[in-house]
């Protein structure tokens, strides 16, 4: 499936594209929607948890296209993924000024 495939079977989200090694440093590339509310609010939860366990739904949740079981079942992958998704979650501040 192409990126512009993706893009028009989810028209109201941004399509990112995660690549990661595995453990026999083959490069992975899966198809990630955008992270909605809903998302964010499950995800966030188990990562305060258990962060693993956290990008594993992520990953399951998002992935649009892709062999997302093959970064999942990949410790090496997974933990790549981890870095690179994380800071995802975290948005970026706005400003608050006294008038």
């Amino acid at each position: 499936m192409t990126i512009e495939e993706l893009k028009a079977k989810y028209p109201n989200s941004d399509i990112w594209t995660l690549t990661v090694k595995n453990k026999h440093n083959v490069d992975i590339s899966i198809y990630l929607r955008e992270m909605d509310r809903i998302a964010y609010k499950v995800v966030s939860g188990l990562i305060a948890k258990d962060e693993l366990q956290g990008v594993e739904s992520f990953l399951r949740t998002l992935c649009v296209h892709g062999d997302v079981e093959g970064i999942i079942s990949d410790f090496k992958a997974l933990r790549s993924a981890a870095i690179t998704i994380l800071p995802m979650l975290t948005a970026e501040a706005g400003e608050l000024k006294k008038n």
